[in-house]
């Protein structure tokens, strides 16, 4: 079977076969024939995942956010049935109508990134307004691509925001959708 469900927004295809034999002569024969268009096997690749505003559960999402948060309430009834174990919350107007949501960052960071600690987004009165969730140097971009958990009074908001990484500030904007 091939299936397009790749994550990928590259859009990436997968084989499913029946068996590790039938695997590795597939495996073996797709490489074969795609000697000469120099084929290779491939992986996620973060800086494409974030560049694609793919969410990873973990970093970008949690069991403590909601799909509503995360821009998937496309995956979500308008009206939950009350047989659901998650009706009541679901239906909530507190939950479908959040105080914050993940959105993808563009930061003006031009150095390797290492999101060993969280970076906090903050706006010029150094209130705290957000973080990054994931972020990757795009050499595409030229810049620091990252997905944040953003304060939704800033989505549209004209004011300059900044990410904290290490002491200092850098400009960062919110962009409403991913990059590629």
């Amino acid at each position: 079977m091939v299936a397009k469900s790749g994550y990928s927004k590259q859009g990436g295809y997968e084989i499913y076969v029946n068996g590790p034999d039938v695997a590795i002569k597939l495996w073996d024969a797709l490489f074969e024939e795609g000697k000469n268009l120099n084929v290779r096997a491939g992986c996620p690749n973060l800086i494409e995942r974030v560049e694609g505003g793919l969410l990873s559960y973990g970093n970008d999402m949690t069991i403590t956010n909601t799909p509503f948060e995360c821009n998937l309430e496309k995956f979500v009834q308008k009206i939950v049935p009350n047989h659901c174990i998650s009706a009541r919350s679901l239906n909530s107007s507190k939950i479908k109508n959040p105080g914050k949501i993940i959105r993808s960052l563009s930061i003006d960071y031009k150095n390797p990134v290492y999101c060993e600690n969280i970076w906090k987004v903050i706006n010029k009165k150094n209130e705290i307004i957000g973080r990054v969730t994931s972020g990757a140097f795009s050499p595409d971009f030229d810049t620091t691509v990252a997905l944040g958990m953003i304060d939704i009074n800033y989505l549209n908001d004209e004011e300059d925001l900044f990410t904290i990484i290490g002491e200092k500030k850098y400009l960062t904007k919110i962009h409403e959708k991913p990059f590629i």
